[in-house]
């Protein structure tokens, strides 16, 4: 079974605690839900997100130039999720973001096909920034791209290298209160292998400060006998 792009849903962003954030549209059993969340400036320590039922598949946070944490959760959508999601942070009074996005096809015991692969530009601020890659070990995992950056810069790719878009923009961008914003994109490898990432840009208030992670989704498995060819039976002069 192919994995493939379900939904995305709206960044929720504020001080609040949680936040109430909303099941991707047309999320189905089995399917992959996956929160992306950010933010910056927070006193040297980063910060941590939760969600009942969600794990933290990780949490890059750098301290050079400005704070930024950006983390992964996620879930296997078996029936028992609350929409909308309530997803809390261990600091109160602090501005930060957070987005759900769901795939279907992904391998419902082992989701991550290889692990993650958490890069910065070390405190550097740039208008563009291509991360460290990641390689992939199964035939047609999907390699995800999640950038951060530190002001509402409204992301696009200025080389996509075969990504597509899926949250990014100046819906994914905030200017109230601290400013951030996040991008993320998709890349099928059909032949396991070095993926190739996107070279993300940011299209306003450049040049600012960059931190993301590289995963890989892995595809569940062929039913059993599936592309096998049907064979027929000779029965009496006749076949069946």
């Amino acid at each position: 079974m192919a994995i493939a792009f379900r939904a995305v849903g709206a960044m929720v962003e504020g001080s609040s605690d949680p936040h109430s954030v909303a099941l991707p549209a047309g999320h189905t059993l089995n399917d992959l839900i996956i929160l992306m969340c950010v933010q910056q400036r927070n006193s040297g320590t980063g910060m941590t997100f939760t969600a009942t039922g969600y794990t933290e598949r990780s949490r890059n946070f750098k301290t050079a130039g400005v704070d930024m944490t950006c983390s992964i959760l996620y879930k296997v959508h078996d029936g028992s999720e609350t929409d909308p999601i309530g997803v809390s942070s261990n600091f109160s009074s602090t501005d930060w973001g957070c987005a759900s996005i769901a795939y279907s096809g992904v391998d419902t015991s082992t989701p991550w096909d290889v692990a993650n692969v958490d890069d910065d530009n070390a405190g550097t601020a740039a208008q563009t920034w291509l991360m460290n890659d990641i390689t992939t070990v199964t035939a047609n995992a999907m390699a995800l791209s999640f950038a951060m950056t530190n002001d509402n810069n409204i992301l696009d790719h200025s080389s996509a290298n075969g990504h597509t878009i899926r949250a990014a923009g100046a819906s994914y961008s905030t200017s109230v209160d601290v400013t951030y914003c996040l991008g993320f994109s998709e890349k099928l490898i059909v032949s396991a292998g070095a993926a190739g990432m996107p070279t993300w840009n940011q299209s306003a208030n450049n040049d600012d400060q960059w931190i993301g992670t590289a995963f890989a989704l892995r595809p569940a498995a062929a039913a059993a006998g599936a592309g096998l060819p049907i064979l027929e039976t000779a029965y009496g002069g006749g076949m069946l």
